[in-house]
């Protein structure tokens, strides 16, 4: 009996994901050492879900009907809640449509395979979040990086995204509040994107993931709020930093009906739908919003940014105070050659695990990633 058969060549274009390797480098120097290292290297929210829906979830996991097979599609209650939950958010009453995945990452690894053929490019932004290419290598699509540079502290430059685009270009992802800047985008700024996509053909996918986390009186939009942003965008959004019920791995795009449709025709594919119970959990804390559980979310967090300031400001990195979202995005000191080596050089001396931002892009080559959601 044989045994040599070979990984696909498509298999060996990927490596763990960084935060896998990280958890590895954790765990290496705990057991070396014997001690706690304090991880600051993930967005995994520590603060509680709202005790309310805690209670609902167990409700309805004692339902007998939510443990068979769900639909390929949303139960129409978290669809109903979703669409309601943007006419009060953001005030948008178009025509959109919902399908749900295992979580947004999941959605965005997904998305690729709808509007994309082989050699053909996408623009995503660096420094952004890493999950935006982990799907492109297996399809053989070459992801194409537009610069958020420090000059404009990482803020949406269109020029930039513009300089990218080439006759290839079937789609730009965007980010706001960023994953992992912190930095937001207003409406003026995102209507001149949407109508440049409009003129181009080029589909915008907007993840939004983040959109409930903010610390100042800006409040972050939606992309249907621009003008004719239903004609040519998807958003993506994230039951996990919403509520903080990051474990029952639930997002969920909207789009019109012609994306929707065609995302939900190639998801049916890959899975059999998602848990009912997380569903209809989720459409319950849209419509039941707890407010009084938010706010305090909210305050917590910005305790945790005053302690993780205190934190990345004795380690000698320097930063502005994130706008929104769940991350610090601070400077290594001059003495460092990259983020890579500061970041070993912190947990091993002061048992502390940053991300570093040689992971988002070749413009984090100095810079560290710093959750402070994973304060206790």
């Amino acid at each position: 009996m044989s045994d040599s058969w070979s990984l696909s060549s498509r298999s060996k274009t990927s490596s763990d994901y960084i935060f896998l390797q990280l958890q590895r480098l954790k765990t290496e120097i705990e057991q070396k050492q014997q001690v706690k290292v304090l991880d600051l290297s993930a967005g995994v929210p520590k603060f509680p879900p709202s005790k309310i829906n805690k209670l609902k979830l167990q409700e309805l996991a004692s339902e007998t009907e939510v443990y068979y097979y769900p639909s390929y599609k949303p139960v129409p209650e978290f669809v109903s809640a979703v669409l309601n939950w943007y006419k009060k958010r953001f005030g948008v009453k178009k025509e959109l449509f919902v399908q749900i995945g295992h979580g947004a990452k999941d959605i965005l690894t997904h998305l690729p395979y709808i509007f994309t053929d082989e050699d053909d490019e996408v623009l995503v932004p660096n420094p952004g979040y890493p999950g935006f290419v982990s799907s492109f290598k297996f399809l053989g699509i070459r992801p194409v990086f537009y610069n958020l540079s420090e000059e404009t502290n990482f803020s949406l430059d269109l020029e930039k995204i513009k300089q990218s685009v080439s006759k290839k270009t079937k789609a730009i992802i965007v980010n706001f509040p960023s994953n992992p800047t912190g930095q937001v985008a207003d409406k003026f700024q995102l209507q001149q994107l949407v109508d440049f996509c409009r003129e181009t053909g080029i589909v915008l996918v907007y993840d939004n993931a983040y959109s409930e986390i903010y610390f100042s009186k800006f409040v972050p939009p939606s992309i249907f709020e621009c003008q004719g942003a239903e004609q040519i965008a998807v958003e993506i959004g994230s039951v996990s930093k919403t509520f903080s019920l990051a474990g029952i791995r639930l997002g969920f795009i909207v789009g019109n009906e012609k994306f929707i449709s065609a995302f939900s025709s190639m998801k049916s594919a890959f899975d059999t739908g998602v848990f009912t119970a997380v569903q209809r959990v989720a459409a319950y804390a849209y419509d039941n919003f707890d407010y009084n559980w938010y706010e305090q979310m909210i305050l917590k967090y910005k305790e945790n940014i005053i302690k993780t300031a205190n934190i990345l400001s004795s380690l000698g990195l320097k930063f502005e105070f994130p706008k929104a979202g769940l991350y610090f995005w601070a400077k290594i000191p001059d003495a460092y050659e990259s983020s890579d080596k500061f970041v070993v050089d912190v947990l091993e001396k002061k048992y502390i695990l940053l991300a570093p931002g040689s992971a988002f892009g070749s413009l984090g080559t100095r810079y560290i990633r710093a959750s402070f959601c994973a304060l206790p």
